[in-house]
């Protein structure tokens, strides 16, 4: 799972830091304000403690956790709490902040691989309306493309074809079995899907039919066969750990099962 923490936790870690420097430059020895106060507790204290539950800082750093809990409370009483104190007591959590941060680990997307990145639509808007199932593997082979890890984008593709697959095999009325009873179509292997898809259209050709209908038929046809070509290509490579893939290779995988789900999705639309 991909966690988008960074913007946020810089951003709480330099407040920290901007919010400790101007303590250092006031009066030591002033009082805080109610409003001050109150200031604090929702600009600085919320959003570390928000950041630091992210991170789970508060199950494992037992001073962290007293620190956060002794400044929140003291913001919320009534008595008197100096600059200086509230200085130490940020100086405390900033050091903290700054140890975890140098723990973490932190990974760059550089442009312009960062377009395939966390993209829900990256096939567009008619793909992700018409196959809900492939959503979250068109988004992980973004991602995979995006993070340079090619032959695992080549495999969330693969899976994505699998989907139009199942939604052509489904349209034509397709049905599989095992020793003699239907099993979903999701357990039929490539072969055997294609083959019965196959099946249901020379079925559907040997009737006598209007010309838009041979049209669709033809249509649905080519979807079969662009299918074959993805399994014969790249699909049983990937499934058989034959090969790995470099960037240009799936960068070329990439557009054309985008070019095959839009082209299935428009198919999908002709009534069968």
């Amino acid at each position: 799972m991909i966690v988008h923490f960074c913007a946020m936790f810089c951003a709480q870690f330099d407040n920290l830091r901007k919010e400790i420097e101007l303590l250092q430059k006031s009066e030591p020895h002033a009082i805080l304000s109610q409003g001050e106060k109150e200031r604090f507790s929702t600009a600085v204290v919320q959003p570390i403690e928000r950041e630091a539950t992210r991170l789970q800082m508060l199950d494992v750093d037992e001073t962290f956790m007293w620190n956060i809990l002794s400044l929140r409370q003291r913001l919320r009483d009534s008595e008197e709490l100096s600059k200086a104190a509230l200085k130490e007591l940020l100086e405390q959590i900033y050091q903290t902040f700054y140890l975890k941060l140098d723990q973490m680990k932190f990974a760059y997307i550089p442009a312009p691989n960062d377009k395939y990145f966390e993209r829900d639509d990256m096939f567009g808007a008619k793909v992700y309306d018409r196959f809900p199932p492939a959503r979250d593997d068109i988004k992980d082979a973004g991602n995979c493309y995006a993070a340079s890890l090619y032959t695992a984008c080549v495999f969330h593709l693969m899976r994505v074809a699998e989907l139009g697959l199942r939604a052509i095999a489904d349209k034509v009325g397709a049905e599989i079995t095992h020793s003699g009873q239907a099993i979903p179509l999701e357990y039929g292997d490539w072969n055997k899907v294609i083959e019965i898809i196959n099946t249901k259209i020379a079925a559907a050709r040997k009737i006598v039919n209007p010309v838009e209908k041979e049209k669709t038929i033809s249509r649905y046809s080519e979807a079969n066969d662009r299918l074959v070509r993805v399994r014969d290509q790249w699909r049983n490579d990937i499934c058989h750990t034959r090969t790995r893939f470099n960037e240009p290779e799936t960068r070329g995988i990439l557009e054309r099962i985008k070019e095959l789900m839009s082209f299935l999705a428009n198919t999908l639309e002709l009534e069968w």
